[in-house]
């Protein structure tokens, strides 16, 4: 059992990796998210950010929450880690061979 877990561990530490290795030089995504970040400065309520972006609002929220402890790099890898962590436990929850998946 231990085994099957340092596994999923590294598995998905590698995978985290890979993917903020490869949004970070080749994907179009990170300058967007260090765009959004620099709007997040210029706006002093949460509210206003809500209404004048084109983001939901639960992604807005997590962002601006978490711009106020990293910086835009580390929102950006932050983000990612989560949604790449949530994808690999429903793959795992509910596929047969969910590294492969992954």
């Amino acid at each position: 059992m231990r085994i099957a877990y340092i596994k999923s561990v590294l598995i998905l530490s590698i995978s985290v990796l890979l993917v903020v290795f490869y949004t970070m030089n080749i994907s179009h995504d990170y300058p967007s998210y260090i765009i959004f970040n620099q709007d997040i400065q210029v706006f002093d309520s949460l509210i206003k950010l809500i209404y004048s972006s084109r983001f939901e609002p639960g992604f807005i929220a997590i962002s601006y929450f978490l711009s106020s402890f990293f910086s835009a790099s580390g929102v950006f890898i932050v983000l990612a880690s989560i949604s790449l962590i949530i994808k690999y436990v429903l793959f795992k929850k509910y596929l047969n061979t969910p590294n492969f998946a992954l």
